[in-house]
């Protein structure tokens, strides 16, 4: 009988051993500040749900209960985290006859990118404080009267999508509300998230739109063929007009962290941009839905975030 403790007990720490040795290297890379792409999220997605992990740690309202909600941390913390509770997790699993899971070192990767990818993520909104966005910001004002029903629009899902559609009728909208002395409108936080799913709670959309992954690559080289860099850098190189472009976290005191904040941003700077290249005899650029999304892929990317502690710093990339 004491054999037999004695045995679980060692299967039990080599299990927890292993989880740290398999999982922490790769998140700590996230934690001392190196770049980690998102190279297979939809491929770690498959994993972490027919592995079972899905059904302690839920992402966002999906899955199991009582455990940490993944999606609810920004993702440098994933390390400390993991850290914290791989031994306790290991004799967890072990007492609930879960030691048959094997994840392989081909699959962290992967694992990784999936985790990484839902911080990226803009969560469900919520409708009630949607509904006073709606207000604050005046939007029907215009909307529904002079300027077109947002109700029809509730199919896309993904604040990017939104913001796009936005940014390319900026100027119109601008001139719109100067003339009816209405502020320019500032998406900060969960607004956009909250303010879409309002606007679902009132026309709920048969089938919804959602954008797909961006393209990081293919985000810098829209910042790269357009004006972009005439007075914004990436890591010291271009104008310095605006901000550098790896530090928006920095100046905006953590924010953004997800690509819904990152459009946000965009637009929130709108109006000064605009003077801007009208001074350099520029004009802005029109941006489809893709580039939107890769932009903010991009621009999320490079920033990066480090661990000190329980409190979460953002680094410049080197």
């Amino acid at each position: 009988m004491k054999v037999d403790k004695k045995l679980k007990r060692i299967r039990f720490i080599a299990f927890s051993l292993l989880i740290v040795s398999i999982f922490c290297p790769s998140l700590l890379l996230l934690s001392e500040g190196n770049a980690y792409t998102l190279e297979e999220p939809k491929r770690g997605w498959k994993i972490f749900y027919e592995k079972g992990c899905i059904n302690c740690h839920p992402i966002w309202d999906m899955g199991g209960k009582g455990e940490s909600n993944l999606s609810g941390f920004p993702f440098g913390e994933l390390a400390t985290e993991y850290g914290k509770h791989a031994i306790q997790e290991g004799i967890k699993m072990g007492n609930n006859k879960l030691l048959s899971i094997r994840i392989s070192p081909g699959e962290v990767p992967a694992l990784v990118s999936f985790l990484k990818f839902i911080q990226t993520l803009d969560g469900p909104g919520n409708p009630d404080k949607g509904e006073k966005v709606l207000a604050e910001k005046s939007c029907n004002s215009c909307h529904n009267k002079i300027a077109p029903d947002l109700r029809p629009k509730a199919k896309f899902a993904n604040p990017v999508s939104w913001i796009a559609r936005m940014w390319n009728h900026a100027p119109e909208m601008k001139k719109e509300m100067k003339r009816t002395n209405i502020p320019w409108p500032q998406f900060n936080g969960g607004d956009l998230v909250d303010l879409l799913a309002y606007i679902q709670k009132l026309s709920p959309p048969k089938e919804k739109v959602y954008l797909t992954l961006g393209d990081q690559k293919e985000g810098e080289k829209v910042i790269r063929q357009n004006t972009c860099l005439r007075c914004h850098s990436i890591r010291g190189k271009g104008g310095n007009t605006g901000p550098e472009f790896t530090i928006i976290s920095q100046i905006n005191k953590g924010v953004p962290r997800t690509v819904g904040q990152v459009a946000g941003l965009m637009w929130n700077h709108f109006p000064e941009m605009e003077q801007e290249m009208k001074n350099s005899g520029l004009v802005p650029v029109k941006l489809s839905e893709r580039e939107m999304g890769n932009i903010t892929a991009y621009l999320l990317s490079i920033q990066k975030f480090k661990t000190d502690g329980d409190i979460v710093t953002i680094k410049n990339q080197p």
